[in-house]
């Protein structure tokens, strides 16, 4: 029989055939089979007929167990052992409900034996894989699983624990490909559905995702889950109308749940909806008091009010153990930003390390290629020693209309591209990918990024310059009569490409003293990307800021881009100065008055920077030289940051 499992191809031929022979032990291998897929409904047309007393002990406690009774399954597997010991379905049982009793212990020493030994039921293999997957072995689990399917290719559970497995262990694409296989094998599964828009969600496959919560919601219509992941989705996607109304259906289908409403509550505060906002948290903390979740989005709201005290009071109810694992990481920079703001920066140093610490291992990280970045950068630099090689490009788009605005993270990019939008000569663009677009092209072709501009003819520039404005088309941006102002701080390190590929583009940089800068980075919690993944480590932000920074100097002095300089002090202290002084270097006239940079945050259905709760408000000096109260733990970086200080005239370090 063990032979014969192991054999198993189509599962229904597998039962005929064991319908056919008639034996107790035939009707008991077909038993094992329909609980290792729980198909627990059928198991009536099973039954025992010889009356032998193993087999009815263990006919018992399954039945039990599928009637959900558990202390009476675990009495009848442990008669059937004491009377048939070490038979692969007994064994199976009784480790089932040793584990259903709290004891994974002794189930999984229970299971080992069998699960060895040579020409294993694939049934074992699936229930050790569950066993070592509850232990947090996960790459057991997973050995034991691919096991079982090796056993028995058509076995579905263990396709679906597999894939399962494969998703703990940050394995998403080999997950989704085990999903896509099962999906016409169960149609309509909901779990099958669900993770498999997970898994296409964590790969950032989100029209793939779309697709599968879709049909996940389709299928169970009234479990608010798939509409709480399409609902991030469309957040990811930046339509925020769509992505509240999702929510909302979400935290109505789900009763108001405590951990949707967490979910829906810093929606509805980076749409600036604060009296929703607020509301919706009342309510539910007047039924939840001492929900974590809650909690953590009461201090969250508290802060943005300045109110220290009770934000402080909200974190030290708050036990991070009860917390969902995926608030783990917000707790720390929350508590992180709540201490800096009552002045105690040794605990939020402390908080935000923690923060990045768990953000680092987390599986949203491990979605990117962490060389990418740092070979581009290096790319970059090679290409600038050669003195950037280029073709001569055709002169009929040279991006006159364009101007980039750079610098680098929290430098002020967001304070003054809403300043500047407010001019009705101005469209701009916040931090949408539309040259990283062109990049790619440049990779594409020969000589790879950035050297094949080297040997670009006039179709080649064309395509590229095409491209670019297809991206600033699509992100709601045409040029003519107005200006496009294109912001992404980080793409100060593309600024060599961007002036090859426009030569008349315009740039404003914006500067803010360094130390403030990495300081500012390491205080934030980013949703990670190909940049961002290298932003948890104090020397590693320094690091990117100074090659950063010498990309640009060494940029300016090569190709000479037309380029203006914004400094984030000298904002705070004349705003309005400040703009007039950028809106003339753009040839832009300052006359008449100008909408302020909070009315038009406030205008905007989102803001998607981690300054949205910043520039709502006036604009605000008390993070001008914040660095200074954490000069101890910024200790190890200044030494990369004191040629920057100097260079830009900062006050030496």
């Amino acid at each position: 029989m063990q032979d014969e499992g192991r054999r198993v191809v189509v599962a229904e031929a597998f039962l005929d055939r064991l319908r056919q022979e008639g034996t107790t032990e035939a009707t008991m291998r077909a038993r094992e089979w329909l609980m290792a897929e729980r198909r627990r409904g059928e198991l009536a047309a099973w039954p025992v007929l010889d009356g032998a007393p193993w087999a009815m002990a263990l006919m018992a406690s399954q039945d039990a167990m599928a009637g959900g009774d558990r202390a009476r399954a675990l009495d009848q597997a442990r008669l059937a052992s004491s009377l048939r010991a070490g038979h692969p379905a007994v064994v199976n049982q009784l480790s089932r409900c040793l584990f259903n009793a709290g004891q994974p212990g002794e189930a999984l020493q229970a299971i080992r034996g069998v699960a060895a030994a040579p020409g294993a039921w694939p049934e074992s293999l699936h229930v050790l894989g569950h066993l070592l997957r509850s232990g947090g072995d996960a790459a057991g689990a997973i050995g034991a699983f691919e096991a079982a399917l090796s056993a028995a290719p058509r076995f579905l559970q263990a396709k679906r624990d597999l894939a399962t497995a494969y998703m703990a262990a940050g394995r998403f694409g080999d997950a989704i490909a085990l999903l896509r296989e099962v999906r016409p094998e169960a149609p309509g599964d909901f779990d099958v559905l669900f993770n498999l828009g997970i898994c296409s969600q964590m790969v950032l496959d989100l029209a793939g995702a779309e697709e599968a919560l879709g049909a996940a919601h389709r299928a169970m219509p009234k479990d608010p889950r798939p509409l709480r992941h399409l609902a991030e989705i469309a957040d990811e996607r930046q339509d925020r109308e769509r992505a509240l109304a999702l929510m909302q259906e979400a935290v109505s289908l789900g009763g108001f749940h405590a951990d949707l409403v967490a979910d829906f509550v810093p929606m509805l505060e980076r749409s600036n909806r604060l009296g929703e906002a607020e509301h919706l948290l009342r309510d539910a903390l007047a039924r939840h008091p001492a929900d974590p979740s809650l909690l953590l989005q009461s201090a969250a709201l508290a802060r943005r009010r300045k109110s220290i005290d009770e934000a402080l009071r909200s974190l030290d109810a708050i036990d991070p153990r009860g917390l969902p694992p995926a608030r783990h990481v917000p707790y720390w920079f929350e508590r992180g930003a709540v201490m800096d703001l009552a002045g105690r920066a040794v605990p939020a140093f402390e908080a935000w390390t923690r923060g990045h610490e768990l953000a680092a291992r987390g599986l949203r990280a491990r979605r990117f290629d962490a060389t990418l970045f740092p070979r581009q950068l290096d790319a970059i630099e090679a290409w600038l020693d050669d003195g950037c090689p280029a073709s001569v490009p055709p002169e009929d788009d040279d991006g006159a209309d364009l101007c980039f605005l750079v610098g680098f993270p929290r430098s002020g990019t967001t304070l003054l591209e809403l300043s500047l939008d407010a001019h009705p000569g101005i469209h701009a663009i916040e931090e949408k990918s539309t040259f990283e677009r062109v990049c790619v092209d440049i990779d594409r072709a020969e000589g790879g990024f950035p050297w094949s501009l080297a040997g670009a003819g006039a179709a080649e520039w064309n395509a590229l310059r095409r491209r670019y404005r297809e991206a600033v088309a699509a992100a709601g941006a045409v040029g003519g009569h107005r200006m496009i102002l294109d912001k992404m701080p980080i793409r100060t390190v593309f600024a060599p490409v961007v002036a090859r590929v426009f030569p008349k583009a315009r740039f404003i940089f914006a500067l803010r003293h360094p130390c403030d800068v990495v300081l500012s980075n390491y205080m934030q919690f980013f949703a990670p990307n190909d940049v961002f993944v290298h932003f948890h480590d104090l020397r590693s932000i320094a690091g990117i800021y100074d090659r950063a920074i010498r990309i640009w100097r060494r940029t300016v002095e090569r190709l000479a881009p037309v380029h203006h300089v914004v400094r984030y002090e000298s904002m705070v202290e004349d705003q309005k100065g400040e703009i007039n002084a950028a809106l003339a270097f753009l040839g832009l006239s300052a006359d008449g008055a100008l909408s302020s940079h909070e009315d038009v945050a406030r205008s905007r259905a989102r803001l998607g920077t981690n300054s949205y709760h910043q520039v709502v408000q006036p604009i605000y000096g008390s993070a001008l030289a914040r660095w200074e109260r954490y000069r101890e733990p910024l200790a190890p970086i200044l030494p990369i940051l004191a040629p920057h200080v100097a260079r830009w005239g900062y006050p030496a370090l």
